[in-house]
Formats: C-alpha cells, sequence, structure tokens
C-alpha cells in the first residue's frame, strides 16, 4: 500500500511539473514574439539599413565630412519605413 502511495505522489509531482514546463516554454514564446515584434523598431516605423551598411555609411561620412550631411539627410527615409515626413524636410 505505501508503495501504491508513492506512486502516486510522484505521478502528481510530474503532471505538476509538466504543467510547470508547459507554462514556462508558453511564457518563453511570447516573449519570443513580443521580442521579434520590438527588433529594429524607431519612432515612426521599422529601422531598414543593415548594419554592416550602416558601419560603411559611417566610414564614408568619415572619410568625406561634406558627404556627412548628404547621407544623413538621404539616410532618413531609409531608417523609417512609413508614411512619415524625414525632420530634415521642410513641410
Amino acid at each position: 500500500m505505501d508503495s501504491k502511495e508513492q506512486v502516486k505522489k510522484l505521478q502528481q509531482e510530474l503532471t505538476q511539473t509538466r504543467a510547470l514546463l508547459s507554462n514556462t516554454v508558453d511564457t518563453l514564446q511570447e516573449e519570443r514574439l513580443l521580442a521579434s515584434t520590438t527588433k529594429n523598431r524607431v519612432v515612426g516605423g521599422y529601422y531598414m539599413m543593415s548594419r554592416q551598411a550602416e558601419k560603411n555609411l559611417r566610414a564614408l561620412q568619415g572619410k568625406n565630412p561634406a558627404a556627412s550631411l548628404v547621407f544623413s539627410v538621404l539616410r532618413e527615409p531609409i531608417f523609417i519605413c512609413s508614411n512619415s515626413r524625414p525632420a530634415s524636410r521642410r513641410a
């Protein structure tokens, strides 16, 4: 009789552990989804330029300071994937 009670207790603990694991997996999935939806997010839209392109652009701006202003104006519509107007453009 003692071993049957012990088996029941272990089965109950296993059921609780599985439920806890399932809940943890669901929570992790929700957090991953939330992280993926907010990744590369900027005000007004999504950040569209790759990191490598950004590094190349910074290097080019460092070599030619006059190009810095031109590229910063050109870069704003690339950064924001929406219908908003960049701050550097006149209304």
